[in-house]
């Protein structure tokens, strides 16, 4: 269901906010990426939101081809849970 984290500056901001992004599958629903990181992370999760990113089109030999479309979740923890995805 959770393909990897989304380690970047503004994803990194969000963690003091107790908010995670991963990149799912593009059939993930909300109840099933919950309960996915709930069970890999041991943590409680309160909130998730979800948004699909456009694959660019791009040209190749010519012709125009799109790439795929990537889907993100911002996962919200509950008061005292954190994940440790970036260690020092």
């Amino acid at each position: 269901m959770i393909r990897r984290a989304w380690i970047t500056e503004k994803a990194g901001d969000l963690q003091k906010f107790r908010k995670y992004i991963f990149i799912v599958r593009p059939n993930a629903t909300k109840p099933a990426i919950k309960a996915a990181v709930e069970n890999s992370y041991k943590v409680k999760v309160t909130d998730v939101h979800i948004l699909t990113v456009k694959g660019p089109v791009t040209r190749r030999g010519g012709r125009y081809a799109k790439e795929p479309d990537m889907k993100k979740a911002i996962v919200t923890l509950t008061e005292g849970n954190t994940i440790d995805l970036m260690p020092a």
